[in-house]
């Protein structure tokens, strides 16, 4: 079902998991609905590509044969995650990928198991840096339904 516009009636639920999705979404409607179908307590769970980064989002842009434009142009930000904090509270974050997406170019190589060991352990020491985080190309990240907050689909 289209989950901007959850039409049937539906009991709440405990988990919602997102994998690769958000960006093919309006998150101004898919998230109210999200969280107006959730328990409260209970989470939206997510791990999505992050748009922050230049080299990426040139690469995005040279290659548009392979993604739409509305997926070009809205690749998930800090922005969007931002947006639902008013009714979910932001669970744990965790950002990977900055140096492994090139490694990508060596898998028929012999070197690449190699190359992508040492890119995912420099990843990790990146992703302990304050603000180079915005750098990943993936996002992992969880939205907790906050208890007793209302949300009225129709504003």
């Amino acid at each position: 079902m289209d989950c901007e516009h959850i039409t049937i009636p539906i009991e709440p639920i405990d988990y919602i998991v997102c994998f690769g999705m958000l960006h093919r979404l309006d998150i101004s409607h898919a998230f109210p609905e999200m969280r107006r179908i959730l328990k409260d307590g209970c989470q939206l769970l997510a791990a999505e590509s992050l748009g922050h980064n230049p080299v990426i989002r040139f690469y995005r842009n040279r290659t548009p044969e392979l993604r739409t434009e509305w997926r070009r142009d809205h690749i998930l930000s800090e922005k969007d995650i931002n947006l639902e904090k008013q009714f979910l509270r932001l669970g744990e974050v965790r950002y990977w990928h900055f140096l492994c997406p090139p490694s990508a170019s060596f898998r028929k190589s012999r070197l690449f198991q190699f190359i992508l060991k040492f890119t995912n352990r420099c990843d990790r020491i990146i992703a302990t840096l304050p603000l180079i985080f915005l750098l990943a190309w993936q996002i992992r990240f969880g939205l907790i339904k906050k208890i007793g907050i209302s949300w009225n689909t129709s504003t």
